[in-house]
């Protein structure tokens, strides 16, 4: 027997809210983790500019945009995909 309360485990719905809760402590962790990441590349200056054409259907230039990645030591470049959400939570992105 597991340490919950026995009454829990018969409840409907259960053990999809132990899944949930472990989803969500996961998310999470992953969050903060990405926060520590992207507070490092700050403070070390590891952000990089790329820029990217914009590109019509007949193949001329017609612009650029600028993409921000991160150079991180340990995991490579990291696109914006993988740290955006950090920025959220971070007080020197202001």
């Amino acid at each position: 027997m597991t340490d919950q309360n026995p009454r829990q485990e018969h409840l409907p719905g259960f053990p999809r809210l132990r899944e949930h809760d472990s989803q969500v402590i996961t998310r999470y962790r992953n969050s903060a983790r990405m926060r520590h990441v992207m507070e490092g590349a700050l403070r070390k200056r590891h952000l990089v500019l790329h820029y990217q054409p914009i590109v019509s259907s007949a193949g001329e230039v017609l612009g650029v945009e600028a993409l921000i990645r991160i150079q991180d030591p340990e995991r490579g470049l990291l696109s914006p995909a993988d740290f955006y959400a950090a920025l959220d939570h971070i007080s020197a992105a202001i």
